[in-house]
């Protein structure tokens, strides 16, 4: 059985309203299927403390706060969690992104280790969920599926759910999927996250 703890990224949504930047609200709200996470109140807009970086973090995550977060890149990096319910409504982690030309890897298309790198971003905040409050989290395997060329430039919508059934102690099972919004997979993984103890890792 998994207890569900609620970490520092769920108590900002309990206690603290964030507030999608404007300028990537109004860009997300051209996409109709969009609206479905921006206007469903099960899902709560969170800080991801990375854009901007909080100041306690520093010089980390400089990959996605910084060399990942121009305009040609991912300008649009937003999270959204919706929290657990019972096991038959169980919780989820979303983000809602767009991608620009320059993480292309063939024309029009964004490179694989790009979706991999965002899909591990985004089972790794649902990893977080599901830990002691301020407690780092490492991905220890990681397994890709890819199903379909990511175009660019795009949005997208990334996907995050919790496995409670092989979950146990520090190990926490996650999946996750890069979809068009409309239906459409493009690539799919699954992974396992360890729990740091004590020292192995900075405070988030």
């Amino acid at each position: 059985m998994v207890i569900h703890n609620p970490s520092i990224l769920f108590e900002r949504i309990k206690h603290k309203e964030y507030r999608i930047p404007q300028e990537n609200l109004v860009e997300l709200q051209k996409q109709e299927w969009c609206l479905e996470t921006l206007n469903n109140e099960c899902y709560r807009p969170i800080d991801l403390l990375i854009r901007p970086l909080a100041p306690h973090l520093a010089g980390l995550y400089t990959m996605m706060s910084k060399t990942l977060a121009t305009k040609a890149t991912i300008p649009i990096w937003e999270g959204f969690y919706k929290p657990f319910v019972s096991e038959e409504d169980p919780d989820e982690f979303r983000i809602l992104l767009a991608l620009g030309p320059d993480v292309d890897g063939h024309l029009n298309t964004a490179h694989g280790g790009v979706s991999a790198l965002m899909l591990d971003e985004a089972m790794g905040n649902m990893a977080l969920m599901h830990t002691e409050p301020g407690t780092p989290v490492f991905t220890t395997y990681m397994h890709t599926t890819y199903k379909k060329p990511v175009p660019t430039p795009s949005v997208l919508l990334l996907r995050a759910t919790f496995d409670g059934k092989r979950s146990a102690g520090r190990k926490l099972y996650i999946n996750a999927s890069l979809e068009s919004g409309t239906g459409v997979v493009y690539t799919t993984a699954e992974a396992l996250f360890l729990e740091a103890r004590g020292k192995d890792g900075p405070k988030i």
